[in-house]
Parts: C-alpha cells; sequence; structure tokens
C-alpha cells in the first residue's frame, strides 16, 4: 500500500472490517441506486410514466458502478449526485431518462446517510453487549478482590474489584438503554425503570415509551439492591420523596450562566417546566392528610389516614408561601415528619414551622418577617392538591 498519501488512523488503525465496508464508497453509492430503484418502483406503482422493465434493468446494475466515469462527470458538473444519476443512465440507458425523477439531492444524500448510521449503530450495539458480558464475567471473577475506592482523586472506602467492574458496565450500558427501553415496553405491558443514578437526569424517554412506573434507588450502596428488591416485591411500600425537581427536558434547565433565579429550583420554576415536582413520591398505600389545623401559633397539625389494607410509612410536608411581592414566587418546605401507619389507622401528626419560614430576604441580603398573610400548605404528594390554611403575621 502506497504511503505517499494522508491516511487516516481511524480507518487503519482503529475500525473493524465491518466498519470499514459501512463507509466504503462502494456502500454509499449502492445504497443510493437501491434509493432510486425504491423511487422508480413506487412510481411505477403510482401510475406515473415509469415501465416495470426500466425499474428491473435498474435493479440488475445496482453493484456495477463505474467510478472513473462519475469521477470525469464530476469534475465537470460539480455535482455529485448529478454525477452518480449519468453514470447509473449509462449502465441502465432504458431508464436514463427517470432516475431521480421528482427527488432532490437530499433523497439520496441523507436517506443514505441514514441507512448507514442505522446499520452502523446495531452493529456497535452488538459489540457493547460483548463487551458487558465479558465485564459481568469479569466482575463475577473478581467479586471478592478487595481495591481502594477513590473520590476526588482521593482513597475513599474499601471496595471490591468485581464492584469496579459494575460501574464500568453500568456506563457502557447508558448507551445501550434508550435501545432496551424501546425493546422491552414493545414487548411487556407493565415496564418499571430503574434509575440509579446520583443526581437529575433528563427523562424526557417517559414521552417516547409507554413506561408504567420509575422508581429513583439513587446510590443506594451495599444495601440498596435489597431494599430496591423489597420496594419492587411489595415487601415495604416506597415512602420517598424527590429532594429535587425534574424539569420536562434538559433544555428547559437555566441557563448557567444566568444567576438569577428565573425558573431555578422548586421555589421559582413554573409548573409547565416540571415532569416530577419536588416532594413528590407514590405509595402502594391509599394514606390520606385528611384535615390540618393551625396550633400553638405557627405550628401545624395533620390528621393522616391510611384507608388501605397494607401497613405503610409517608412522609407528611408543610409548605408555606408569602402573600408579599418581594417573596419567593412559589410555596417553600418548612417542616416534615415521617409516619408509620397501620391499615386503617388515623394518626395527629404535630409539625412545629420554625420563625425562619416568615421571614423574607431583601435587597441587602437581610431577613425580615414583612407583615402580611401567609398561606400554610400540608400533604404527603406534591403533584396531588395539597390541604392549606391562611395566616396573618402583623
Amino acid at each position: 500500500m502506497s504511503k505517499e498519501r494522508y491516511e487516516s488512523p481511524l480507518a487503519s488503525r482503529y475500525a473493524s472490517a465491518f466498519m470499514l465496508h459501512l463507509f466504503s464508497p462502494d456502500m454509499r453509492f449502492e445504497t443510493w441506486r437501491r434509493l432510486w430503484v425504491a423511487l422508480a418502483r413506487a412510481e411505477h406503482n403510482l401510475g406515473l410514466p415509469v415501465t416495470a422493465e426500466q425499474v428491473a434493468e435498474l435493479e440488475a446494475h445496482i453493484t456495477d458502478i463505474d467510478y472513473e466515469t462519475a469521477s470525469a462527470r464530476e469534475k465537470e458538473v460539480r455535482h455529485d449526485v448529478m454525477a452518480h444519476v449519468y453514470t447509473y443512465g449509462k449502465a441502465a440507458p432504458s431508464a436514463a431518462g427517470i432516475i431521480h425523477l421528482g427527488a432532490t439531492s437530499c433523497y439520496v444524500t441523507d436517506n443514505a446517510d441514514l441507512i448507514i448510521y442505522r446499520e452502523g449503530l446495531r452493529y456497535l450495539r452488538g459489540e457493547l453487549l460483548a463487551v458487558v458480558a465479558n465485564l459481568s464475567k469479569f466482575a463475577e471473577q473478581y467479586k471478592a478482590t478487595p481495591t481502594l475506592g477513590y473520590t476526588h482523586y482521593q482513597p475513599a472506602q474499601l471496595v471490591t474489584v468485581g464492584k469496579r467492574a459494575t460501574l464500568w458496565m453500568q456506563d457502557l450500558l447508558s448507551d445501550l438503554e434508550e435501545d432496551m427501553l424501546r425493546r422491552v415496553t414493545s414487548a411487556f405491558d407493565k415496564t418499571v425503570v430503574l434509575l440509579n443514578t446520583g443526581g437529575l437526569i433528563d427523562m424526557s424517554f417517559m414521552d417516547r415509551y409507554p413506561v408504567s412506573a420509575v422508581m429513583y434507588v439513587w446510590q443506594g450502596g451495599m444495601v440498596g439492591g435489597a431494599g430496591t428488591a423489597a420496594v419492587l416485591t411489595g415487601e415495604v411500600s416506597p415512602s420517598g420523596k424527590l429532594p429535587v425537581t425534574f424539569y420536562r427536558t434538559a433544555d428547559l434547565l437555566p441557563d448557567i450562566h444566568d444567576y438569577s433565579m428565573k425558573g431555578r429550583t422548586y421555589r421559582y420554576c413554573t409548573d409547565e417546566n416540571v415532569l416530577y415536582p419536588f416532594g413528590h413520591g407514590l405509595s402502594y398505600a391509599d394514606v390520606r392528610c385528611v384535615n390540618m389545623e393551625i396550633v400553638s401559633g405557627t405550628d401545624v397539625e395533620v390528621t393522616v389516614e391510611n384507608r388501605s389494607d397494607i401497613p405503610a410509612e409517608e412522609v407528611v410536608q408543610v409548605y408555606i408561601k408569602s402573600c408579599n411581592e418581594d417573596s419567593v414566587p412559589n410555596r417553600s418546605l418548612c417542616g416534615f415528619q415521617r409516619v408509620r401507619l397501620e391499615p386503617h389507622e388515623t394518626k395527629a401528626v404535630h409539625i412545629p414551622v420554625p420563625s425562619a419560614a416568615f421571614q423574607t430576604v431583601l435587597s441587602d441580603g437581610s431577613r425580615e418577617v414583612l407583615p402580611g398573610r401567609f398561606t400554610l400548605f400540608a400533604g404527603i404528594d406534591t403533584a396531588s392538591e395539597l390541604l392549606q390554611q391562611d395566616i396573618f403575621i402583623n
């Protein structure tokens, strides 16, 4: 092979034989010709002046591409698609007049790219699965071999080599997850997605696939798997609440260069941008807050009922919102209490509201309780309607 011309190391060193062929001129221009055959056949079926004989002749000459003729023609017309239309017409003369009939250049260029990329992604999926399978064997082999974990480039708690390998697998699985989600939801009536991450992710996939439920398991550590299994099997009823707000798409997140609070956090964002609000969380049990009273000045007492036949824990949340225009636009969490309820049990839950909850941060940074009306809200799920009571501060 001549070494007088530049060659890409991506091709000469790293690419597989499959990928080299997939992105070759043969594959690209044969795909163009297959697209032209499909176009001609569709036009013939629709009754346009394209004969079955012309379609057959085009189909018979998909692979015999005269690159010298195409190159010479492209130098003349300065257009790669028209050069290949001309070359194809030379190979199939009876169909020369109907090749590319009614189409634009993007019909072959863009669609061929999509087809090639699709085949490449299908191939990569198989390669990724092979790597994951090998890592799985490695993780099993070294599951009991201790090693230091690292955080911020410093030694952290003791883990195992096998556990580290499962984290590498997770990075690779992220590339396969959406394809896996599409396949699973098409095969099963009910699908539960487990999210094992340490922060927010784009969950717009919920609009694209019929997912029955999402369980955010965060990073549960050594007992996270057992805890997740207990919830999935119904051994315990879930009672966790989101400590963050999930926006509908990542595009709705505030600009990192914008230091204003507009749209930032649950206290400033607008409802139409929210997929799952701060404080949201479901339960297997039918637990409801049926009454709230303001007691001891500003504290809140909430009556909670478990109307189901199973025991459950829930988190009663209290929020506050000021009518003062200088205050934050949305309600703010000011207290919460976890409560356990037996089947059909009713409890009164007392939640103190600290005086700081009534303060407003002024423009100079100081805090002050401004007189006026405040609204206190109580409930167990912020995605549902909350109980509310007004309180006036003089």
